[in-house]
C-alpha cells in the first residue's frame, strides 16, 4: 500500500472509530427521558455562569416537582453547588466537561432504572465501572473520581432546585471518602447528574446522583 493510500486509510479508520464511539454513548443517553429535553441548562448555562451568578437566576429557586422537573436545571444546580462548596472551602472551582456529565447521567439512570446503588453496574459490562463509563462518554485514560448519593425529598415540603443541590453536596461532605474526592485539587473538571425514581414512596420521593470529577489536560 502506498504511503498516501495508508494516510487515507488511517484517516477513514479514525473517523469510523470516532463515529462508533459517539454512537456508543448515544445509545445509552437515548435511554434517559430527561436528557432529551432541550434546555438552556443543558450546555449554555455552564458557559455563561459561575456559581455566583447561577444562584441569582430565578429558575434556581423554583420549587421542584419530581413528576415534572427540569432535568438539566437540576444537574446544573448540582454542578454550581459543588463549585460553591469548593470555593467557600478554599478549593479552586472546577470546569464543566460534557463527557463527565454524560457519564454521570448514564450511571445515575442505570441505578434508577435497575434499582441498585453502587459504583459498579453488573448488568452492562461496557459501562460497568467508572473508567469504562468515561471512556464510552469520550474521556479514556484520565485520572478520575466518582461520588454517588441516594436521597429523597419530602413532598409535603418540597425544596427548590438550589436547596436540593446544596443538600446533596452537604451529604457528600459529611462522608470522609466523598469529601476527599469532592475537594481534591488534582481534578480540574466536573460533571454531575441526578434522576428521580419514577414513583414516590408515601410522602417521599427518592433520587440518585452521580458526581464525576477528572483531571483533563
Amino acid at each position: 500500500m502506498r504511503f498516501i493510500d495508508m494516510k487515507i486509510f488511517l484517516a477513514v479508520w479514525c473517523l469510523m472509530f470516532i463515529t462508533a464511539a459517539q454512537t456508543n454513548v448515544g445509545q445509552w443517553l437515548r435511554l434517559i427521558p430527561g436528557y432529551q429535553q432541550e434546555s438552556y441548562f443543558k450546555e449554555r448555562v455552564y458557559l455563561e455562569h459561575t456559581w455566583n451568578s447561577f444562584i441569582e437566576l430565578k429558575a434556581a429557586h423554583e420549587t421542584i416537582d419530581p413528576q415534572h422537573y427540569v432535568y438539566h436545571l437540576l444537574n446544573s444546580a448540582l454542578f454550581f453547588a459543588t463549585n460553591k462548596w469548593r470555593v467557600r472551602n478554599r478549593f479552586p472551582a472546577l470546569a464543566y466537561h460534557r463527557a463527565l456529565r454524560d457519564a454521570a447521567a448514564i450511571h445515575t439512570h442505570q441505578m434508577v432504572q435497575y434499582n441498585f446503588f453502587s459504583h459498579v453496574n453488573n448488568l452492562h459490562e461496557p459501562i460497568s465501572h467508572p473508567h469504562k463509563r468515561l471512556a464510552v462518554a469520550g474521556l479514556p485514560d484520565v485520572r478520575m473520581g466518582e461520588n454517588c448519593d441516594y436521597t429523597y425529598i419530602d413532598l409535603q415540603k418540597p425544596p427548590t432546585y438550589m436547596q436540593l443541590a446544596e443538600k446533596i453536596i452537604s451529604d457528600f461532605q459529611r462522608s470522609t471518602g466523598h469529601r476527599r474526592t469532592m475537594s481534591s485539587t488534582v481534578f480540574t473538571h466536573l460533571g454531575i447528574a441526578a434522576e428521580f425514581e419514577s414513583l414516590p414512596k408515601g410522602s417521599y420521593h427518592y433520587l440518585k446522583v452521580t458526581q464525576c470529577l477528572a483531571t483533563v489536560e
